[in-house]
């Protein structure tokens, strides 16, 4: 290995620590952009720089793939429901605390991969998954009905579902 080259682990971690940092700060940064670009602004602003890096990332590449006619629908169902779940999740931002509406949204994407696995792809239910759902319940329960927290408030929902 050269002085200046850096270990795929190395890599790897480096990669991981940068996300989490941009992941974990999507909460306090939407509650800040919020002030100054209004609710729907900032998602553009963001997709419109996912869709410049890409530009970049596939002129550069020369890899250009051809969407098959059958994946069309996939993909505007793909589209679609991200529209739908970056508007949920940004509004529970702004009605919620950040921790909560981070589990909720975590526990939505589990909920409705097995839920959607199941039903679109036929995939069994194996005791792991069981096992997860049933502690994504019992974690929801205990943040949603027990303790200080008595209510269920649309912040709560709207990361829900947007998970």
């Amino acid at each position: 290995m050269k002085n200046n080259q850096l270990s795929h682990p190395v890599k790897g971690a480096l990669a991981l620590l940068c996300t989490t940092a941009i992941y974990g700060s999507w909460g306090v940064l939407s509650r800040v952009i919020n002030e100054e670009f209004g609710v729907f602004s900032q998602y553009m602003l963001l997709y419109g720089i996912v869709l410049l890096y890409s530009g970049i990332i596939l002129w550069f590449t020369k890899k250009w793939v051809r969407i098959k006619n059958k994946d069309i629908r996939w993909l505007a169902v793909w589209i679609g429901s991200n529209i739908i779940a970056y508007t949920l999740i940004f509004l529970a931002f702004n009605h919620t605390k950040i921790s909560t509406v981070l589990f909720s949204i975590y526990s939505g994407m589990l909920i409705s991969g097995i839920a959607s696995g199941y039903l679109l792809f036929q995939e069994r239910l194996t005791v792991i998954k069981i096992i997860s759902l049933a502690v994504t319940m019992l974690g929801l329960f205990i943040m949603f009905v027990s303790g200080n927290n008595q209510s269920i408030d649309m912040g709560m929902i709207y990361a829900l579902l947007g998970g």
